[in-house]
């Protein structure tokens, strides 16, 4: 046997699960009770009083908790555990959806279930499952203090005494050669702060006002723009007497002053998340019926596979397998390569072309919304190819990676999508990293939908 489980990482998980569990159940009595029963008639026995299906909740919950046990769903720990595999999700589904249908039959005497409905709350159950562990993470993690991890950039002896007034120790420095007492250790030239601070795990660089000279003070910006951790700058204080304190972020003898910095991180991020799987998860549920319609009608008229994978860069650079309805005939770039697409692009099926006219390929990201790789709202996520180019050609680029890739974005909702410029694609991605707010994400959730309907640069 392995060891126990954390009894509050239980409680949790096993809360997430009864809710997600609750919310496939009645998500599905919705769809099947209020909004299909106009296109397919209820027929036969089957009670469609709400009463008499929260009779069957409690064990349909039951189900559910017994299924993903059986499927191997543990108690994962709140952070640095591989997430579980779409097929445990689906295998828990199917299995809950067999034991309420087997509990279905043996109680048909008293009480018969809907067909559909037990279709439906299967259908639903595996991203409910996602999304609750999701959040179950997500609640586990904000327990965990976390401790910022920092980059120092500068001078051994201006980085020793701004050390001294910083909590936690900063991981190294980056900068010109040279020994000072409590100086943190030299990890590399000033000019590879940005990769010195990834391979380090620093989020934030702190470079020290004037004790770099010009030319390597600007290598250090441009290494940082090609990068995505937070910078600040840091620059010693008088101390006269008389004068209060300076309203600044000190630490010591110096202010601590903000350059570039992503407004997503601690609280925000967790707001935003949060907000991300809740919609992410109703949108699947409302949406299951026409998610199932598309798949078909893709499977149906073209060969190759309903999904299309492919691999996109997203927070702080990290691939991930961003997932769409496929669009274009099996074997599209064999010959050309990664390409954009274009209008009238002859590598489209004709039903792919509507698809992508109406958004509706990308659907399928609502589940890696679920999981994490992507966010609602965002800068759209790129190829490695494509990402490997802009870093080289457009400086700055990899800011836009200090946030997680959206399904939908600032830049999009401004018509630049596609084979639209770069640098005005950047320059919006930078501008939401910067305003950042909830109620910018609800203007960019509902300018979409007129993105949608008049499907500019949608090819």
């Amino acid at each position: 046997m392995g060891p126990r489980p954390d009894p509050l990482v239980a409680a949790v998980t096993t809360a997430a699960r009864v809710l997600a569990a609750s919310a496939a159940y009645g998500a599905a009595w919705v769809l099947r009770f209020r909004v299909l029963d106009a296109v397919v008639e209820v027929k036969g026995r089957t009670d469609v009083l709400p009463a008499r299906y929260l009779e069957a909740l409690p064990f349909a919950i039951l189900a559910v908790l017994v299924a993903s046990r059986a499927a191997g769903l543990r108690h994962a720990p709140p952070a640095g555990a591989p997430r579980p595999a779409a097929r445990e999700y689906l295998a828990a589904a199917a299995l809950a959806t067999l034991l309420l249908a087997a509990l279905a039959l043996f109680t048909r005497d008293l009480f018969q279930y809907s067909r559909g409905f037990l279709l439906l709350q299967g259908l639903l159950l595996a991203p409910s499952l996602a999304a609750g562990e999701a959040a179950a993470r997500a609640v586990l993690a904000s327990r965990r203090p976390r401790e910022e991890r920092v980059l120092l950039a500068g001078a051994a002896e201006d980085c020793a005494a701004l050390a001294r007034g910083l909590s936690p120790v900063p991981v190294g420095r980056a900068g010109p050669p040279g020994e000072a007492p409590g100086a943190p250790p030299l990890l590399g030239p000033a000019s590879d702060a940005a990769r010195l601070a990834a391979e380090a795990g620093a989020r934030r660089v702190i470079v020290v006002g004037g004790s770099l000279p010009a030319a390597e003070a600007e290598a250090l910006l441009r290494s940082l723009s090609d990068g995505t951790a937070d910078v600040a700058f840091a620059w010693r204080l008088p101390s006269p007497a008389g004068f209060p304190p300076p309203d600044l972020a000190a630490a010591g003898a110096f202010a601590v002053a903000s350059y570039w910095e992503s407004p997503l991180r601690g609280g925000g991020a967790a707001l935003k998340r949060a907000l991300d799987v809740a919609l992410a998860s109703a949108l699947l549920a409302l949406l299951a019926p026409v998610l199932l319609l598309v798949a078909l009608l893709v499977r149906l008229t073209s060969r190759g596979p309903v999904l299309y994978r492919q691999e996109r860069v997203g927070l702080d650079g990290r691939p991930f397998t961003m997932l769409k309805f496929r669009t274009m005939r099996a074997g599209a770039e064999e010959g050309t390569g990664p390409v954009f697409a274009g209008p009238r692009d002859p590598r489209r099926t004709a039903v792919g072309g509507v698809l992508r006219r109406l958004s509706l390929d990308e659907l399928p990201q609502l589940w890696n919304v679920i999981r994490g790789d992507m966010s609602l709202v965002g800068p759209r996520p790129e190829r490695p190819e494509f990402v490997g180019r802009f870093r080289r050609e457009h400086p700055g680029y990899m800011l836009r990676h200090s946030l997680r890739a959206g399904v939908t974005g600032w830049a999009q909702v401004h018509g630049l999508r596609g084979r639209s410029s770069i640098e005005e694609r950047l320059a919006f991605d930078l501008d939401y990293a910067r305003r950042w707010s909830v109620l910018l994400d609800l203007e960019i959730l509902v300018r979409t939908a007129g993105q949608v309907i008049t499907g500019r640069n949608a090819y």
